[in-house]
């Protein structure tokens, strides 16, 4: 297990989004959710951060962690 000083985490929430869903239609709804993803994706490569998760208006990403490299382990 990997342990870090300090990190950043960010949990966002879009507030309404229940009400704001109820007078759209399905497509509106995912095409609303892809623009403003899109817009947070290219930010977060411009900060050098990671997403960890999209679920609905939920977006989750961390920042300050160091870059996990792939190393094969042989048992």
């Amino acid at each position: 297990m990997q342990t870090f000083e300090s990190c950043t985490i960010l949990f966002s929430d879009v507030v309404g989004f229940t009400s704001i869903c109820a007078s759209l239609t399905p497509m509106e709804v995912v095409s609303i959710l892809n623009e403003m993803y899109t817009k947070f994706d290219k930010c977060l490569e411009t900060h050098n951060c990671y997403k960890v998760e999209t679920i609905g208006d939920a977006y989750m990403l961390v920042s300050g962690l160091p870059e996990r490299k792939n190393i094969l382990f042989s048992k």
